[in-house]
């Protein structure tokens, strides 16, 4: 696999079967879990407690941003940001890249509509194709419904890394008090003696507690 300036690398942990799984993806530029969400990042979990998303891990449960209900943590997704940047609404921090999903009043929307439509097709089939996220928009958070005056946004190590949670049910979380959607499904295993092709490529144990 070729890693190229203009994408970022990654891999991707999640629970297939009750073991975690490594993958990479080969062969393929428009690939999926490219992931967006710095560390520190901070996570509402299911019980009203936070925790931060590097620390993601299968067990876990969240609490939806879509509706009262609860969705499962199945798997951590890695990545490093390569060309792109950091985005905040208004005073805080930039926290998440211009490709990521973000809930409004009017649905879902994202900063970057055709970066989001080449990273994360499967994500697209689920929600459709998402308004544009502009100065203007009310975005839902934790807080309730929030009117975006600025989208700050800085540009920082393209090594940096990034992580999003593979959930089950509607895809659905808070980070930082925003309203997300989670990257996409993970990838499928690789097709039978297809090397180059996106899917599960190596695998190891790690502990679920």
């Amino acid at each position: 696999y070729i890693h190229h300036s203009d994408e970022p690398a990654w891999t991707i942990q999640t629970n297939l079967g009750g073991v975690f799984i490594m993958g990479r993806p080969c062969g393929c530029r428009d690939v999926e879990c490219v992931t967006c969400f710095i560390a520190g990042s901070v996570i509402t979990l299911s019980d009203g407690t936070t925790t931060t998303i590097e620390n993601g891990k299968v067990g876990l449960q969240t609490k939806s941003s879509l509706t009262n209900t609860i969705n499962n943590v199945v798997g951590l997704e890695v990545t490093t940001i390569g060309s792109r940047k950091l985005y905040g609404i208004n005073d805080g921090q930039p926290f998440f890249t211009q490709d990521h999903a973000i809930l409004t009043t009017e649905g879902w929307a994202v900063i970057d509509i055709a970066l989001f439509m080449k990273h994360y097709p499967s994500t697209a089939l689920l929600i459709g194709t998402p308004k544009q996220l502009t100065i203007g928009k009310t975005v839902l958070t934790t807080d309730g419904p929030v009117v975006i005056k600025q989208l700050p946004n800085i540009t920082i190590s393209p090594d940096t890394k990034l992580y999003d949670w593979v959930l089950d049910g509607d895809h659905s979380y808070y980070v930082n008090g925003l309203a997300v959607h989670n990257c996409s499904p993970p990838p499928p295993p690789p097709e039978p003696g297809c090397p180059d092709c996106p899917g599960i490529h190596s695998q190891y144990q790690l502990p679920t507690g």
